[in-house]
């Protein structure tokens, strides 16, 4: 993420002049192309995830057919990273905790080498989650 411009000399930035700065400073990708979220002091982002994929945050969604949950982290109308913004949660059975279109943020481990059975999205081992509001 950028950061506002340095005050220049004997010119001071009031705290509520670079919080309003950060709040408003749009998605940046780091030099790996990685996305990284924007920050924003007023509410939490919904979607995103950490570059080594320790942890994803979402929206659940679930597949009748395939009994499976999957958790997409990058919107579906964003930029697409490597694995297409959605993975497979592995060996994981939210219950009544969860539903479908709630939010979620997820700790684990991407399984860089398995995808879910019908090929298209890795699989993310969970380890624990939480949900978002």
């Amino acid at each position: 993420m950028d950061l506002p411009d340095a005050p220049t000399a004997g010119k001071a930035t009031s705290s509520a002049a670079l919080t309003s700065s950060l709040a408003t400073t749009a998605p940046r990708a780091t030099p790996a192309g990685e996305p990284v979220e924007a920050a924003s002091f007023s509410a939490p982002a919904r979607y995103g995830y950490d570059p080594q994929y320790t942890w994803l945050k979402g929206k659940l969604e679930y597949s009748e057919v395939d009994k499976r949950w999957k958790l997409r982290y990058i919107p579906i109308d964003g930029q697409p990273d490597q694995y297409g913004g959605s993975v497979v949660l592995g060996g994981y059975g939210p219950g009544k905790q969860f539903k479908p279109g709630d939010f979620a943020e997820v700790h684990g481990r991407l399984l860089t080498g398995a995808t879910a059975d019908w090929g298209y999205a890795p699989v993310f081992e969970v380890e624990r989650a939480k949900a978002l509001q």
